[in-house]
């Protein structure tokens, strides 16, 4: 046990969420073994102390004409065995179940489409301002430039919220603004939603993997280029924009899409005509939902608050010195705010979940072990109280197999009375589990049913060993013994 939970340890740190208090703590030293001891001893002399305390109130004449006719230590005793066994069994489905429902849910969540593909793309966040609180747009256009150099970069884009930051390292800059849609008015609410938008570049969507439902992105050299920005007949600038699905389906319903307008809310007015149609990303790592989402082009709304996404051809973690060079080769006094792998970041969103799974899943194994030996000890300490009887059957007839039955029948009976037990049990206890779960519902009848089964199998294959040694009971050898 303490050479197990020295190696143990350092697979719970390893699998610890970033954000765990002290995760870095967990460890065995003299406290925690002291105490491990203590409640080994204490354990020990309790279920000793069951047994003799258990005689005070036994019958001398009940004890021994049940001696006489069952040659058991009591029907009591074998009463409180089976009942034992069945409460590990019980015990053991409960933990089983939690441990399965929180695996569906993994696995449920690890196949969700984030709408973004983070595999092979590398992110580094900088603050680039020029000394009067401007956005350093040239330092953002030949940084870009620079990163587009680097061997193994295959595109880069520029945003001002990326998708997966977790402000743990990489900050999750929201920006909301109200939003009033021209011929819906706001959308049916009362009063103009607020919308998150995002400048970005028009490269963003193909660097990221984002599909482009409808439309088209934005040519960030033409907007440059273009002579001035459009107004509308109240002097309002008038820009392309991309919307998301999510917007479409709350505040523009059905009919065309492309063409339509909104106006910005601000001190200044700003209208953006929709220009495409980008599909929903979830934001906020794989269990969030994605919410209505509005992109203006990064050429036309500069901000230093920026984070350049490069899609790599090599392996993320190893490119991403590469492109902080490449950025400081621009301007070596650029700070930046961090640099990350967004496979990296994506498995950040998945440690506590991944972490919960692999402490409840522990205990579920050892209590499914813990079960298993159970049911055999019982079994067997069955067979080797009952060999008498067992004798003096196979005597009067009876096959091998006959015997076997007879003991895997209470096995089977023990067994089933722990899983039925247990699954009622964690019906009231999956309750507590349901902000941990996703696209899974804590009384989900696939999991109990196959866990259920699981459990009863495991423990009619621990009582098989004790049935087939019940077989081999020689009759002549019995009843001597008896």
């Amino acid at each position: 046990g303490v050479a197990l939970a020295y190696g143990l340890t350092g697979v719970l740190r390893s699998v610890a969420p970033p954000d765990l208090p002290r995760a870095d703590g967990i460890g065995v030293d003299g406290v925690v073994l002291g105490f491990a001891a203590l409640a080994a001893g204490l354990s020990a002399v309790a279920a000793a102390l069951g047994p003799v305390l258990g005689t005070r109130f036994v019958r001398l004449q009940e004890a021994l004409s049940e001696g006489a006719r069952t040659a058991t230590a009591g029907l009591r005793a074998g009463r409180y065995r089976d009942r034992l066994v069945a409460a590990e069994i019980a015990l053991a489905l409960v933990l089983s179940i939690g441990a399965g429902l929180l695996l569906r849910s993994f696995d449920r969540l690890i196949g969700t489409e984030l709408g973004f593909e983070p595999e092979g793309r590398v992110a580094v966040q900088v603050f680039a301002y020029t000394d009067r609180g401007a956005a350093d747009t040239l330092y953002l256009r030949a940084a870009t430039e620079a990163i587009a150099r680097v061997p193994g970069v295959l595109g880069v884009a520029l945003t001002t919220s990326l998708p997966g930051a977790d402000d743990r390292t990489i900050a999750a800059i929201e920006n909301y603004l109200p939003v009033y849609v021209e011929d819906r008015g706001s959308a049916g609410e009362g009063r103009d939603p607020r919308v998150n938008v995002v400048a970005i570049s028009g490269s963003y969507p193909g660097v990221l993997g984002i599909h482009l439902v409808k439309g088209e992105t934005f040519d960030d050299d033409a907007l440059r280029g273009a002579p001035a920005v459009e107004v509308d007949q109240d002097r309002r600038p008038v820009i392309p924009i991309l919307v998301n699905e999510a917007f479409v389906r709350r505040h523009l319903g059905p009919g065309a899409v492309l063409g339509r307008r909104i106006v910005f809310r601000g001190r200044q007015e700003t209208v953006g005509r929709i220009r495409g149609v980008l599909a929903d990303v979830r934001r906020r790592g794989p269990a969030s939902e994605p919410q209505p989402e509005v992109y203006v082009p990064q050429a036309l709304s500069p901000s230093g608050t920026a984070t350049f996404v490069a899609h790599v051809g090599g392996p993320p973690r190893a490119m991403v010195e590469a492109v902080q060079e490449a950025l400081w080769s621009v301007n070596p006094l650029q700070a930046q705010w961090a640099a990350r792998s967004l496979p990296d970041l994506h498995r950040d969103w998945l440690r506590q979940r991944t972490f919960t799974l692999t402490v409840v899943g522990a205990f579920a194994l050892v209590a499914l072990l813990l079960a298993a030996i159970g049911v055999y000890a019982l079994m067997s300490f069955t067979v080797e109280q009952r060999a008498g009887e067992f004798g003096i059957r196979r005597a009067l007839g009876a096959e091998g197999s006959d015997v076997a039955r007879l003991v895997l029948r209470h096995g089977g009976t023990v067994a089933a009375a722990g899983v039925a037990t247990g699954l009622a049990a964690a019906a009231l206890a999956t309750r507590f589990l349901r902000s941990l779960l996703f696209a899974v519902e804590p009384l989900d009848p696939p999991t109990f049913a196959a866990l259920g089964g699981l459990v009863l199998v495991l423990a009619l294959a621990a009582a098989l060993i004790p049935a087939r040694r019940a077989t081999r009971v020689d009759p002549l050898e019995a009843l001597r013994a008896d």
